[in-house]
């Protein structure tokens, strides 16, 4: 494991410091172990949005679609 630790920071130096450095923590305040917990949560996120037409243009993938979603 140690040469894992040591091969990684190797190869990616400032996500190893990172990594171990406590500027950068975000704490857990939660968690959701029921799946019908998760979908209630995730469902209520977006409950009463209404995307407009930036929304949708911001989705295509092309010029084609965008042409296709302003007209």
């Amino acid at each position: 494991m140690n040469v894992e630790k040591e091969r990684f920071k190797r190869m990616f130096p400032h996500l190893a410091d990172e990594m171990v450095s406590e500027k950068n923590r975000v704490p857990i305040k939660s968690i959701r172990s029921e799946p019908e917990f998760k979908e209630k949560a995730a469902a209520s996120t977006f409950e009463g949005y209404d995307p407009d037409i930036i929304d949708f243009l911001r989705r295509c993938d092309n010029e084609k679609q965008a042409l296709e979603v302003i007209n």
